[in-house]
C-alpha cells in the first residue's frame, strides 16, 4: 500500500503546491468559522456574518459556515438571507437535521407556518428523538392555533428531554450552530493548559 507521504512525493511540484494551498485555505476557513462561532455566541452578529463569509470565500462548500451565517442573519432578523444560506447548506447536504430546524425556525419567524412544519417534519424524519425539533414544531402549531398538536409536541419534547430545550424560553436561542461542540472542547482544553 502506498502511504500518503509517498503519494504526495509522487506529485509534481506544482501539484504539491496546489495541495498545500488548498489545505491552508481549509485551515483558514475553519479558523474563520470558529471566530464566527465566538462572535455569534457573544452577540456580535455583524462580525459573525463577516467571519462566516470569510470562511465561505476560502471554502465555498463549507456547510457549517452556511448554516452558521444563516443563524447570524436570523439573529439580526434578516430571515430572507438566513433562509437563503440554509437552502445552500441543504442543497450541499440535504440530511443536515440542524439546518432543517434552523430553516424551520426562520420560516416560523416569517409566519410561513406550512414551510416551517415541513422542515421540522423532515428534521424529525432524520432524527426522530430530537426534542428541540418537537418543541419548535409545537411553537409553530401554537402560532397557527392548533393547540392539540402543539401540546402533543411539547409533551413529546419534555419526555425526550426533561431539561429545558434551547427553544423553550427564547426562539432565537434555539438556532443550532454547527461546530460549536468542537469549539467548546477547544475552549476547555485552552483553560486546562493555562
Amino acid at each position: 500500500m502506498t502511504t500518503l507521504n509517498q503519494k504526495i512525493a509522487a506529485l509534481s511540484a506544482e501539484s504539491r503546491e496546489r495541495v498545500l494551498r488548498g489545505s491552508e485555505a481549509l485551515i483558514a476557513a475553519e479558523a474563520a468559522n470558529r471566530n464566527g462561532l465566538l462572535n455569534l455566541r457573544d452577540g456580535a452578529y455583524q462580525q459573525a456574518v463577516a467571519d462566516f463569509s470569510e470562511a465561505l470565500d476560502l471554502d465555498p462548500g463549507n456547510v457549517s459556515a452556511y448554516n452558521n451565517r444563516g443563524i447570524a442573519y436570523a439573529r439580526r432578523f434578516d430571515y430572507t438571507r438566513a433562509i437563503a444560506d440554509f437552502n445552500v447548506a441543504l442543497a450541499i447536504d440535504p440530511e443536515l437535521f440542524e439546518c432543517l430546524v434552523n430553516r424551520g425556525l426562520a420560516h416560523d419567524e416569517r409566519s410561513d407556518y406550512v414551510l416551517a412544519v415541513a422542515d421540522f417534519n423532515n428534521a424529525l424524519r432524520l432524527r426522530p428523538e430530537f426534542p428541540t425539533a418537537y418543541h419548535a414544531r409545537g411553537l409553530t402549531y401554537s402560532h397557527t392555533g392548533d393547540d392539540e398538536k402543539a401540546a402533543s409536541d411539547f409533551d413529546r419534547a419534555m419526555r425526550l428531554s426533561p431539561a429545558p430545550t434551547p427553544s423553550r424560553n427564547d426562539g432565537r436561542s434555539a438556532y443550532l450552530p454547527m461546530g460549536e461542540a468542537e469549539l467548546d472542547v477547544a475552549d476547555h482544553r485552552q483553560h486546562i493548559q493555562t
